[in-house]
């Protein structure tokens, strides 16, 4: 997660009280109402939607980069959380996941489409197709990728790499998250 602007603390600390009033859902009322939900039945849905927002801020607090206010990416969301609970065809037992992997997956698309913008136009997908280019390449020429190949590849930082990873939805390919474990192979 990035660091949090001023601004983004104090959207976050208000949206937090707001979150605070909503009565949090029991596993039994969860089950009930994604079976409902399955049904149609838009009670259900809006029900489902509101105790999970919380689910929906911590998946945005987990994606977050700089130049993009958390705000933006909750609310992506929260919209993806609607648009995922409208379209369940999961058993009850799968549809957290399939809700929670929806949410998530809107969330990086944001982030993708989003990307030009940040940090000066086409960085991230810049990156990304380095990252890329210097799989295969390295695959070609060693069979195998370490981390310490593609930072030598791209002279990128371990932590911006698994960074770009989990933006891609590849996180946790080298090991350890902050990038410190290199003996993993891709």
């Amino acid at each position: 997660m990035a660091e949090l602007t001023r601004e983004e603390e104090n959207f976050l600390k208000q949206y937090r009280a707001e979150l605070d009033g909503i009565v949090a859902l029991t596993d039994a009322e969860k089950e009930s109402l994604f079976a409902q939900a399955k049904a149609g039945e838009k009670d259900a849905i809006s029900r489902l939607a509101e105790g999970l927002m919380p689910t929906a801020m911590e998946i945005a607090l987990e994606k977050h980069l700089p130049g993009l206010h958390i705000g933006d990416l909750i609310q992506e969301g929260n919209l993806a959380l609607l648009e995922a609970l409208g379209t369940l065809s999961e058993s009850t037992a799968e549809a957290q996941v399939y809700v929670t992997e929806y949410v998530a997956r809107a969330m990086d698309d944001y982030i993708m489409e989003t990307g030009e913008n940040l940090k000066g136009g086409h960085e991230i997908a810049d990156k990304l197709n380095l990252l890329a280019e210097a799989a295969e390449k390295l695959i070609e020429e060693l069979g195998e990728v370490t981390m310490e190949d593609v930072v030598a590849y791209t002279e990128l930082e371990p932590d911006e790499i698994n960074e770009l990873l989990r933006v891609a939805g590849e996180e946790g390919l080298f090991g350890e998250e902050d990038g410190t474990d290199t003996s993993e192979k891709l």
